[in-house]
């Protein structure tokens, strides 16, 4: 309700569209997607640098980092790598993982109710009508 003498300044809800909290929120964009996404990079030019940087260690991808000569996706990756390190974080690893082995396929199963049978609508119009028969035999 309405306070008595407000203005339509106060009555806006707190999150309106000109009621927006100045600067950037939510979460920052990956500089990795970024640099993928602008220079056309292809699945399997990532899927192999992935490939190049998984098998190294926290010091081999340090000296990568600071390596000018090293392209800089490479660094990038080995960068985001080693701060997933010491944040104990594996999401950029699991996506490294991902590219260079590919997601494990997903198995689903489908079932009718109660895990019965899928059936088709023809096929549940004659069991209803089946039904419905033995009913009226036994009346």
């Amino acid at each position: 309700m309405a306070r008595p003498g407000g203005t339509p300044e106060n009555l806006m809800p707190p999150w309106s569209s000109t009621n927006q909290p100045k600067g950037k929120n939510g979460r920052k964009p990956s500089s990795v997607k970024k640099y993928i996404k602008d220079n056309n990079l292809h699945y399997d030019d990532v899927a192999q640098m992935a490939k190049y940087i998984l098998p190294l260690n926290q010091e081999q991808l340090t000296d990568l980092i600071k390596d000018p000569k090293v392209p800089f996706i490479i660094r990038l990756f080995a960068k985001s790598v080693v701060e997933d390190m010491k944040k104990g974080n594996l999401s950029n690893i699991m996506t490294l993982l991902d590219r260079a082995v590919g997601k494990p396929k997903e198995r689903q199963e489908l079932s009718g109710p109660e895990g019965g049978p899928i059936i088709t609508k023809d096929e549940r119009t004659l069991m209803i009508a089946q039904l419905l028969e033995k009913r009226n035999a036994t009346d």
